[in-house]
């Protein structure tokens, strides 16, 4: 299923006066008096300010101090989408999704995951990913499918790893490569994911003291799951048939 990641990130702006009201509101929403927030979170959004909307959009959304609204908060958040904020554009994917405000539309679902997905939301990654393996809202593509896990597996997200670990597993996609299966299983199960920890213990009984040296070294070398200097994945990075 795809996941759904409510994260309210706290982006100030350069204004004095804004950046005051913000402070304060922001500061009313975290000690949960949502009645002080709420009014200068809606007088920002008025004049515009993207994070603004967005935290009024998640306070509709939530029921945060006011009668939980779909219709509005998908508003508000396609309103701070269209300015560029990030989080926003994954939260108007979600919102088309589910049906949440409106119809459900896989295609409109795609366009605002694949947005976010290109500058580096790794959710939206992860969702463009099942998006493509599934045809929903685009034609069914197992390499665009890859090619987005492994972003976002990359970025450390440990259900795009756990999907990498049994992609190299299966030998469907890429060339069967038990040791970078293990690789992938192994990141994810250290990221929380039990069902990846389940099935490294069953890859692992299964694989060859070389195999298992493999992915020993992979994991010794992989450093940081973050950032440009992330190069474990090798032999999956090539379809079969790839020279």
């Amino acid at each position: 299923m795809l996941r759904i990641a409510f994260a309210l990130i706290i982006v100030l702006v350069a204004c004095r006066p804004v950046f005051a009201d913000m402070q304060s509101a922001v500061k009313a929403f975290q000690r949960g008096d949502y009645a002080s927030a709420l009014p200068e979170f809606q007088k920002l959004a008025g004049k515009g300010n993207p994070t603004a909307q967005r935290l009024l959009a998640g306070m509709y959304e939530g029921g945060l101090g006011i009668q939980r609204d779909y219709r509005e908060a998908f508003k508000w958040y396609h309103f701070a989408a269209e300015k560029g904020d990030l989080t926003a554009q994954f939260m108007v994917a979600q919102m088309y999704y589910e049906g949440k405000g409106g119809p459900v539309d896989y295609v409109e679902a795609a366009k605002w995951y694949k947005t976010a997905a290109e500058r580096g939301h790794g959710y939206a990654q992860y969702n463009l990913a099942l998006m493509y393996e599934y045809g929903r809202g685009v034609p069914m593509d197992r390499r665009e499918a890859l090619k987005w896990h492994l972003k976002a597996a990359k970025g450390n997200i440990a259900e795009s790893q756990h999907r990498m670990g049994k992609i190299c597993m299966d030998g469907d996609i890429v060339p069967q490569n038990p040791a970078h299966a293990l690789f992938w299983l192994e990141l994810a199960a250290r990221n929380g994911n039990e069902e990846a920890a389940r099935l490294r213990g069953h890859l692992a009984a299964r694989m060859t003291a070389a195999q298992l040296q493999q992915a020993k070294n992979l994991l010794q070398n992989s450093g940081s799951t973050k950032g440009n200097d992330f190069s474990p994945a090798l032999s999956c990075m090539f379809y079969k048939g790839s020279p």
